[in-house]
Parts: structure tokens; C-alpha cells; sequence
């Protein structure tokens, strides 16, 4: 189930991806720290591409852009003497960027979270205690987020922008509850052209 959902998720980015191309729209490519609960570290890469972008004129002449993006992202984090957890996500996002760069975003992800539990031991037919490896247990993730960050391409300097991202993991199943874990994300977007 997990694999058929891990395809599903490539296949619905690279599908989005061609016609985005066909449309001539922004991509990006993504690095970012990702702590748990900011203190576990982790990381997290991830692409996406613009679906749709728009600007509003204020009354002072200030235009602000708004854009909507699709991505997918795959990260990990590493929870001392607890876990250790993967995930894939994709997700959709909204951007509002200020005519100094300044951004502020929504986002929504859901996808595949698989944790790692180290030190954990089996009995075997004979009664002997064996270390085993790779032990761990799936869970659905949901997480809505919010974005703050700056496109340093508005003012010429770079091609890219830094963000701060966090978000509200939901995780289910929890043995018999739902975990809610904060997951921040500190990084950078690639835009390519």
C-alpha cells in the first residue's frame, strides 16, 4: 500500500510538472533543515512548480503578487533515543509576496511517514534475545502550515528565497490516538526558469 501511494505521488508531481513546462510557469528546487519539534534535527528536499500566479494593484501604486504552488517533498528527522522518521509529502501552497520581497504563506500537505525505533529486541523460537533490525511502524501525516519568508529575486540579488515553514504534523495512527508534532522547516527555494 505504502509503495502504490509513494508512485502515486510521483506520478501526480511529474504529471503537474509537464504541464507547467507546457505553460511556460516557475520551478523550484528545495533545501531546508527540518527539525521536529526544532530541537530533532532532520532535513528536507523537495521541487515544485507554479500553477497559477496573479498580482493585485494597491492604492498606492504597490503591486502584490500572488501565486499557487504544487510541490512534493521528501525529508527525515532524527528523535534522540525515540525515532527516526522519513517522510513524503506532497503538497499545495499559497504565496502572497510584498513589492520588497517579504512573503507570507499557507500550506497544506498530507503523505507517508515511516519511523524508525532503534534498541528494539525479539524473542526467537528457542528463547534467545536478538537485536532487530529496521523495526518501526507506518503512519499517515497531515500537515497545515504557515510561511514566512523573501524572494531575493524582487530586488536583483539572487535567483531565491528563504523561508521559515511550520507546520502541525498530524500523525495517525499513534498507538490508539493521533500525535500532533511541530515540524519547522528553515531553508531556501531554487527558482528555475
Amino acid at each position: 500500500m505504502k509503495n502504490l501511494f509513494v508512485f502515486f505521488c510521483l506520478l501526480f508531481f511529474l504529471s503537474g510538472m509537464l504541464q507547467a513546462q507546457e505553460a511556460n510557469k516557475g520551478f523550484y528546487l528545495k533545501i531546508a533543515y527540518a527539525g521536529g519539534m526544532i530541537t530533532h534535527p532532520g532535513f528536507s528536499v523537495g521541487a515544485g512548480y507554479q500553477l497559477s500566479q496573479w498580482t493585485n494593484t494597491k492604492r498606492n501604486g504597490n503591486i502584490v503578487t500572488q501565486d499557487i504552488r504544487l510541490g512534493i517533498n521528501l525529508g527525515t528527522y532524527f528523535h534522540k533515543r525515540m525515532h527516526t522518521g522519513i517522510f513524503i509529502t506532497p503538497n499545495i501552497e499559497w504565496i502572497r509576496t510584498s513589492p520588497k520581497g517579504f512573503q507570507f504563506g499557507l500550506n497544506l500537505s498530507g503523505g507517508y511517514l515511516k519511523t524508525f525505533v532503534p534498541n528494539t529486541f525479539k524473542v526467537d523460537g528457542e528463547g534467545l534475545v536478538q537485536k532487530q533490525q529496521g523495526s518501526g511502524t507506518d503512519h499517515f501525516i497531515f500537515m497545515p502550515g504557515l510561511r514566512l519568508g523573501k524572494d531575493l529575486s524582487i530586488n536583483g540579488k539572487a535567483n531565491m528565497e528563504w523561508f521559515v515553514n511550520n507546520q502541525l504534523m498530524f500523525q495517525s495512527p499513534y498507538f490508539d490516538k493521533t500525535n500532533k508534532y511541530l515540524l519547522t522547516e528553515i531553508g531556501v527555494n531554487f527558482k528555475l526558469q
